[in-house]
């Protein structure tokens, strides 16, 4: 049985193998990258294309890292544009076009310190604090 943290380490690394340049190549590269959030705790919405003609969209990415922003705090942090990239490969492989529902983008070591004090599963160095995680 896995725990959380060997969970997440492990879909991080197929995750990782869906966006690895020889999964790319297999396909032609798509012009644009769309990916639609919702944040659970704010209501916000964001439907945006946050790579286009080869490149990231720096407003677009600011867009995303807001909507992902750690909702107790306020603080918005740059969030790994790997994560973007799985998170859109992971649709491109099973067909999905829905919406991701956020419930954790980034999260201060404040905020992390205070959810490991009052409950348990929440790692000490969790990857919400490095920009590398979202549930």
């Amino acid at each position: 049985m896995l725990n959380r943290r060997e969970f997440l380490k492990w879909s991080l690394a197929g995750g990782v193998a869906l966006v690895s340049p020889v999964s790319w190549a297999r396909s032609a590269s798509p012009a644009e990258r769309r990916l639609k959030f919702y944040n659970t705790h704010t209501g916000e919405q964001l439907a945006t294309t946050y790579w286009a003609d080869g490149q990231y969209l720096a407003g677009e990415l600011a867009a995303i890292d807001r909507l992902l922003r750690d909702h107790r705090s306020g603080d918005v942090f740059a969030v790994d544009r790997r994560l973007f990239d799985i998170l859109y490969a992971l649709q491109q492989r099973t067909g999905a076009r829905g919406t991701y529902e956020v419930i954790s983008g980034y999260r201060s070591p404040a905020t992390n310190d205070l959810l490991r004090r009052h409950g348990d599963g929440v790692a000490r160095d969790s990857l919400h604090t490095h920009g590398q995680a979202i549930d």
